[in-house]
């Protein structure tokens, strides 16, 4: 049953009904308080109200930090993906409630981070935490909020190199790696080593960035590489002129 007081700062409606817990809320005049209680009330008689209150009072702030104590611990890239959540937070968007974010909100950064010369790979992997977040909350914070990224388009992954060995290519290259020792061939394609250098491009659960030098050439960017950080000295020195031959070939 709903009950309406009459306050300084406008009008309390409270409803109470078996089954639900007690809500309340403020308007301006009378009439919208009972129009609002009718409206409430009808939906609980039918059984088929939804106390949006937590989701409408939690925003998608918390929620990311939520996620990053609760959910990310347990993957395998767990570092990654933390950085890829302190993206999130910084978004326009961020600080709505998990409710209110709209495709809309989404769409709007992704085109603003693409126009900034970020890689389409990279923006695509950052969108990609939110739709398991929203899932996350649905099913087990029993948040009642719908995905905003389901019917937005992804970016593109990028454009896959066609080029055709030449034969003289092809036997240059098939010399070189003959030269190469099968240990060292075998730490650079397994284990951790294999999975720093031979990332999936379409494994979704990979948060790790992927850029082209391409991009970095156009973006005048700055690449730092950490070789030393290398413990396998002899690794270290493959992977370093791996980059700078693909580096050099463009």
């Amino acid at each position: 049953m709903a009950t309406f007081i009459k306050r300084p700062t406008g009008w309390l409606a409270q409803i109470r009904r078996t089954g639900h817990k007690s809500i309340s809320r403020t308007f301006d005049t009378k009439v919208e308080a009972e129009r609002w209680a009718l409206s409430v009330e009808a939906t609980m008689g039918q059984g088929k109200y939804v106390d949006t209150r937590e989701a409408e009072s939690t925003t998608l702030i918390e929620c990311l930090d939520r996620y990053g104590r609760e959910v990310t611990p347990s993957k395998k890239g767990a570092s990654r993906e933390m950085i890829r959540i302190g993206t999130l937070k910084k978004t326009p968007f961020a600080e709505k409630s998990i409710a209110a974010v709209r495709s809309t909100d989404v769409a709007a950064w992704r085109d603003a981070r693409l126009q900034s010369g970020t890689a389409g790979n990279t923006v695509r992997l950052d969108i990609a935490l939110l739709p398991h977040l929203y899932t996350i909350a649905i099913k087990e914070w029993g948040l009642p909020v719908t995905n905003p990224v389901t019917n937005i388009r992804k970016p593109p992954v990028g454009k896959p190199r066609d080029e055709r060995c030449l034969p003289h290519q092809e036997e240059m290259i098939l010399s070189e790696l003959d030269k190469i020792h099968p240990e060292l061939m075998e730490k650079l394609i397994s284990g951790r080593i294999g999975e720093l250098i031979s990332p999936d491009y379409e494994d979704m659960t990979d948060t790790r960035p992927i850029f082209e030098w391409l991009d970095v050439i156009k973006r005048k960017g700055i690449v730092y590489v950490g070789l030393d950080a290398l413990s396998d000295f002899t690794v270290s020195a493959a992977v370093g002129n791996s980059m700078f031959a693909d580096l050099v070939a463009i």
